[in-house]
């Protein structure tokens, strides 16, 4: 019988901004949640700091999955603008804790983000260090969630940032990594017996439609990754619900029947693999 269901991802697996709908507004409440704005949100007279997973497992995939399968505890691990490198490095570092009892009632679902995020652990030799966002799509201070850094610590990484996507970043690298991290994780998780399913939450490569994308020349990998506990490489949420106003909050993630329908998706491609 599975106890736990583990998940990790970004704010597609998180549930970033469902707070916008009135149903989970009001659950919020019910459990003594107090909304002062979208963000400033208190439990027993202090602000909680986001995210907001107490509520937001009631109401994302995560949610909706352990409902279907009668799964009593949820662990959610994701955060918004996550990396596959943090996804990898946090269920690493839960894995290498979970008891032999817990790795056979646990059952871990990854739902894996954009290629081309990553992260760094900086120390600023000022008494701060911490792991951080790197991602090529943004510039580094936009990234931190809060002033770790002095300015000027913070203007040298974002110097070499644009160096960084200038002269060092590219795509197939990128995709190349990703190939690397979910053949790791799926090995650790075969080896320590624990029921697993991988799914990706957008396109592993943006440039797919295109017969010469950097993906294709991935031809050995992509075979590999397919006889993993996967869903279809090219299938990934951002597509499934891509173009649907029904299915999005205001900024474009996903909402209440977004989730709903994703994970009705996933549940039955993990039925037909026998995985669940």
């Amino acid at each position: 019988m599975i106890e736990t269901l583990y998940v990790n991802g970004c704010s597609w697996t998180e549930g970033h901004l469902l707070q916008e709908q009135e149903e989970v507004r009001n659950y919020a409440a019910s459990l003594g949640y107090e909304f002062h704005t979208q963000y400033e949100i208190k439990k027993d007279g202090v602000f909680v700091e986001y995210p907001f997973i107490n509520f937001y497992n009631k109401f994302n995939w995560a949610g909706n999955i352990a409902q279907s399968l009668n799964i009593p505890n949820i662990v959610n691990h994701a955060v918004g603008a996550a990396s596959n490198d943090r996804i990898v490095r946090t269920t690493i570092d839960y894995v290498r804790t979970m008891t032999e009892e817990q790795k056979r009632t646990t059952l871990i679902i990854i739902g894996w983000t954009i290629s081309d995020r990553s992260e760094l652990y900086l120390d600023d030799k000022l008494g701060i260090e911490d792991w951080v966002r790197f991602h090529a799509s943004h510039r580094f201070k936009d990234t931190l969630t809060w002033p770790h850094f002095n300015s000027e610590f913070i203007n040298k990484v974002d110097k070499f940032h644009q160096n960084y996507v200038v002269d060092i970043h590219t795509d197939y690298a990128c995709i190349h990594n990703f190939f690397q991290q979910s053949y790791l994780l799926a090995n650790l998780l075969e080896n320590n017996n624990i029921p697993y399913y991988f799914f990706n939450s957008f396109p592993i490569d943006w440039k797919e439609w295109s017969t010469d994308a950097p993906i294709y020349k991935f031809k050995k990998e992509l075979k590999d990754y397919s006889r993993i506990n996967t869903l279809d490489i090219f299938d990934n949420f951002f597509r499934y619900v891509d173009g649907r106003p029904e299915y999005h909050l205001s900024d474009g993630h996903p909402n209440l029947q977004a989730y709903k329908v994703w994970s009705s998706h996933i549940l039955e491609d993990m039925k037909r693999k026998g995985i669940v």
